[in-house]
């Protein structure tokens, strides 16, 4: 079940990066750039958001 989902992060980590080169090589140099931080919607880590892992006895979970 691991080995399914590992898969599927890096089809869609292959299918995000064939997306956004190609946009980012026809982009015009003198524009600004603008971004966004995407880190806590799909990855869930304790130190980010620890109200999340209340209910976790010993914490176990926070590393």
């Amino acid at each position: 079940m691991a080995y399914y989902y590992f898969k599927m992060y890096h089809l869609l980590a292959l299918y995000l990066i064939s997306c956004v080169v190609p946009l980012s090589l026809a982009q015009d140099f003198n524009l600004p750039f603008k971004a966004v931080n995407l880190g806590n919607w799909l990855v869930t880590e304790g130190w980010m958001k620890p109200s999340l892992y209340d209910g976790i006895p010993n914490n176990d979970l926070l590393v």
